[in-house]
């Protein structure tokens, strides 16, 4: 069942989404029709354009791993010579989650 003229621009505005919604299947049928008929040449620059957007993407996480990391290196060593307490124990938890995900993003 589709939304009427109406319903739709309710549904848009209102940001609900009622139990007959296709929308979004629709949505990615259409995508999914465009790319089974692009050209070669197309789907070569699809490609590539996406490899750039997520190469950008990884080297801003990455960037962002790296200043957390650091941030964290300089709060244990300010903590160092004192008894660990809780804060450190998840600043440690932390810098394992950074260095987990690192790992992945280098694989």
């Amino acid at each position: 069942m589709k939304c009427t003229g109406k319903q739709w621009d309710h549904c848009r505005v209102e940001k609900m989404v009622c139990k007959c919604c296709h929308y979004d299947e629709n949505k990615n049928q259409e995508i999914e029709e465009y790319i089974n008929n692009m050209s070669e040449e197309e789907m070569n620059d699809f490609i590539f354009f996406a490899l750039k957007a997520m190469t950008k993407k990884v080297d801003n996480v990455k960037s962002f791993l790296e200043s957390e990391d650091k941030r964290i290196k300089k709060a244990l060593h300010k903590f160092g010579n004192q008894k660990r307490n809780e804060y450190s124990g998840v600043l440690l938890g932390k810098a394992e989650i950074i260095r987990t995900i690192r790992r992945i993003i280098d694989e």
